[in-house]
């Protein structure tokens, strides 16, 4: 098996170990997904496939079902269009909680959303405009802890921003030594120094709110206008839904990009240990208070309640921590 193409796309040993030669099914990525009609790479090129009967109907959880990026097993039989058979195992998977699953927890909607699978890094971008939200970071971070995702922040649109470095500065006080880059696609600012942090054959993924300017950065980086980008509202300041749909693109350097429709609401479905990582200040704090339970809002000998009095955590982010815990807890059966 001729594995260039593939390994251009991040095939890998990881990977190979799900092969079976007798079993006559060969690899693919999934680069784009509509429904159950996948566009995937293979070792001979692109091939239209739609998932097979019996994988779909033993996809009774989301989990089971193929997404962008995902590495499957295909078949191809004379006569038929080429069938998706098997997932292959995940080295990261990006999800997030259903929509209106915390109000309506023990009903069928309680599920999980894939968002896409195998990812090395997580792109968070936040604009310097009025996106910018120190809160909805941490989400993103507990999300990319929760994938086994490598995060990086990027402050996109600085150009509009009057003291871009102190808003640097609040970020990296929330990302705990994650890398926080400035730019601004509009003006290429910053984007020769993003390129050089792409690595041939790994996956990165954008990740923000509408309007922060992921599919400019993509065009920035390719060189041409690949993905339709469109103006804010002026008045409202507001971010408009560019990209529809989530698809795989290898560049001139091989690296692999992957923008996301807009997501201003990141519920999570992270574990209380991702949040944890996310918040690592806290927990190593929290280690000092009196009571091994402690929930750190008025209870006597809490180490956390006397870090924010000696200005060493502010308050907001410790009410950060407590409204990820309480979802994470309303999340519970």
């Amino acid at each position: 098996m001729n594995n260039s193409i593939l390994q251009s796309y991040g095939w890998s040993s990881f990977y190979e170990k799900g092969l079976s030669a007798k079993s006559g099914l060969k690899p693919g990525r999934i680069l784009t997904a509509h429904r159950r009609e996948f566009l995937l790479v293979s070792e001979s090129g692109l091939i239209n496939a739609a998932i097979s009967g019996v994988l779909f109907h033993k996809a009774i959880k989301v989990m089971d079902r193929p997404v962008v990026g995902d590495w499957v097993l295909f078949s191809e039989k004379i006569g038929h269009s080429p069938r998706i058979e098997k997932i292959l195992p995940r080295k990261s998977l990006l999800k997030r909680t259903a929509s209106g699953a915390r109000k309506r927890k023990n009903t069928a909607v309680n599920n999980e959303q894939l968002i896409a699978a195998n990812l090395d890094y997580l792109l968070i971008i936040s604009g310097l405009d009025r996106d910018f939200n120190p809160r909805r970071v941490e989400r993103y971070l507990a999300a990319a802890h929760q994938g086994d995702i490598e995060p990086l922040i990027i402050l996109n649109k600085a150009d509009l921003a009057a003291n871009p470095e102190e808003m640097k500065i609040i970020i990296e006080k929330s990302a705990m030594n994650i890398p926080v880059l400035l730019m601004s696609a509009k003006t290429g600012m910053g984007i020769s120094e993003l390129e050089k942090l792409l690595e041939p054959a790994k996956t990165y993924a954008l990740l923000g709110s509408s309007g922060v300017g992921k599919s400019t950065i993509i065009n920035a980086i390719i060189g041409e206008k690949m993905l339709e980008t469109k103006e804010i509202s002026h008045s409202a300041k507001k971010g408009v839904h560019t990209t529809t749909k989530r698809e795989l693109i290898l560049i001139k350097n091989g690296a692999i990009l992957m923008d996301n429709p807009g997501i201003r609401e990141l519920q999570l479905s992270a574990e209380l240990a991702d949040i944890d990582e996310t918040f690592a200040d806290i927990l190593e704090i929290s280690a000092n208070c009196r009571f091994s339970d402690c929930r750190h809002y008025q209870e006597p000998g809490c180490s956390v309640r006397d870090a924010i009095g000696r200005g060493e955590i502010s308050e907001t982010r410790l009410q950060a921590w407590h409204r990820l815990i309480e979802e994470k807890e309303a999340q519970k059966p």
